[in-house]
């Protein structure tokens, strides 16, 4: 008989929460207001995108890179870790609207 074992993932901002925040579903989740960082606090990452309006988002990286993502469409959800959305950058823009940032 072989035992089925099961791994979780440990957040790598362990201080935001508690001593461990498992990845997976959101524990907290706001609007995105461009160019600011989510939250209350700069330490703050989402780990989803929620992209209400489709379009194109530039993001800022959780490593701090900025990357760009076009033709996001409406109702998706983009899974990466990221800091904040911004306005522009590099010649990009972010035309994406009504955006819920989920940690």
């Amino acid at each position: 008989m072989s035992a089925n074992y099961i791994t979780h993932q440990i957040d790598p901002n362990l201080s935001l929460e508690s001593s461990a925040r498992w990845i997976g579903s959101g524990i907290r989740a706001g609007s995105v207001t461009l160019d600011e960082y989510y939250g209350s606090n700069s330490g703050e990452y989402a780990r989803k995108l929620y992209i209400g309006n489709g379009g194109n988002v530039v993001l800022e990286l959780l490593n701090g890179d900025v990357v760009f993502f076009e033709g996001l469409v409406t109702g998706s959800t983009l899974e990466v870790a990221s800091k904040r959305v911004l306005t522009s950058s590099g010649g990009n823009s972010t035309s994406a609207t009504k955006m819920i940032w989920i940690s």
